[in-house]
């Protein structure tokens, strides 16, 4: 965007707030908006409910997360819980199934299929 607004004579950036515009640039940004972290307020804004009071710091290995297809396919039991989430790295070839609720700080390193877990504060 910064690039494109030089191409525009007279052009003027504006800052939007977070409830009215969340940037999604990698899935990365996407996983978290389409948490529990964010809900959607009947104004239809999203608004942010993690316990932290931000947005989880969430990085996500690009050779197995990238492509939208990749992504969804190794989300496709579910959304983990990101509500009460600070940050998730994942480092493995992770699989989600149902009922994952990601807590505090965590790392998962290996591949992995994780169904019905609560993962807190841990590296895996």
């Amino acid at each position: 965007m910064g690039t494109a607004i030089s191409v525009f004579k007279n052009s003027r950036a504006i800052i939007v707030n977070r409830d009215r515009f969340a940037p999604v640039k990698k899935t990365n940004d996407m996983l978290a908006i389409l948490s529990d972290a964010y809900e959607l307020t009947p104004e239809d804004k999203l608004k942010l409910v993690n316990e932290y009071g931000k947005v989880p710091h969430i990085e996500l290995n690009e050779k197995f997360y990238k492509d939208i297809n990749d992504f969804e396919k190794r989300f496709s039991g579910g959304i983990p819980s990101l509500k009460k989430c600070k940050s998730l790295e994942i480092i493995g070839d992770v699989y989600f199934g149902s009922n994952v609720e990601i807590k505090g700080d965590v790392k998962i390193t290996k591949d992995r299929h994780l169904n019905n877990i609560i993962l807190e504060d841990e590296e895996m």
